[in-house]
């Protein structure tokens, strides 16, 4: 089968643009110095340029940032589970005797690159910001309709999939949402230590003699009949999930 072509010593640049931030919200009240930050699989990729902007408008970032993709570091794999982590971070007003510059955490999300593996050079895309709990962009996004953002554009100088190894692949994602009905000794007496936390394990087929097992992390029992609130932000990319070949019996990395 066709090899990854970022294989050996050759790796392809994925390059990150944040453009804008809009409807942005600090601890101030009429303006707010900020700045991006963008992270993927562990590793800052970078800081935008610290800009002020008024509340509620506008900032342009126009901040570009960048990783090779190969297959020793920053795998397609890698890509396949792994968001680019974007973080807003104020810069405060420095009181009386500060030497060192405090920041504060506006809001976070995450950008999905799973396009460049459906064979995309290129996309842009608008993702919602999720402010910080309790902060005051919090409280402005559930009362208001506008709700923080950042546009972004994502781009690779050539597809990070041959034709071939595209149409003889699926991508496979797999969500786990809710258990019900668990024992009562699931359930620690109150007062009696720490709450457990649990832990839900799938085995997925790759070919006939290979298996992955995807795992689904810290998991936390709530009391019955307790629902789940509407719109909730859901824990993804639990482990690698991997290419299968549906022609072949190896996977395609």
């Amino acid at each position: 089968m066709e090899q990854f072509r970022g294989a050996g010593d050759k790796a392809t640049l994925v390059k990150i643009t944040v453009l804008r931030g809009n409807n942005l919200r600090g601890n101030k009240a009429e303006s707010i110095l900020n700045y991006v930050r963008a992270e993927f699989n562990g590793i800052v990729l970078g800081d935008s340029q610290k800009l002020d902007a008024a509340v509620d408008q506008g900032v342009d970032y126009n901040f570009t940032c960048s990783f090779e993709c190969s297959d020793v570091a920053h795998t397609l794999d890698d890509m396949a589970h792994k968001p680019v982590i974007l973080t807003v971070i104020e810069v405060l007003p420095k009181e009386k005797k500060q030497k060192e510059e405090k920041t504060a955490v506006i809001g976070q999300t995450k950008l999905d690159l799973l396009p460049l593996l459906h064979g995309q050079v290129s996309f842009s895309s608008t993702v919602l910001l999720h402010p910080t709990p309790g902060s005051p962009a919090e409280a402005a996004s559930q009362e208001g309709s506008c709700k923080p953002s950042l546009d972004v554009t994502v781009c690779v100088p050539e597809p990070l999939l041959s034709s071939v190894q595209l149409s003889d692949s699926n991508l496979l994602k797999v969500t786990v949402e809710t258990a019900y009905s668990v024992p009562e000794v699931w359930n620690p007496v109150s007062g009696s230590g720490p709450p457990s936390s649990y832990v839900a394990a799938l085995q997925v087929p790759l070919t006939a003699e290979k298996e992955q097992v995807l795992m689904f992390s810290n998991g936390l029992l709530k009391v019955g009949g307790e629902s789940e609130p509407m719109g909730r932000r859901r824990r993804v990319w639990p482990r690698g999930l991997y290419f299968c070949s549906s022609r072949s019996s190896d996977t395609l990395w």
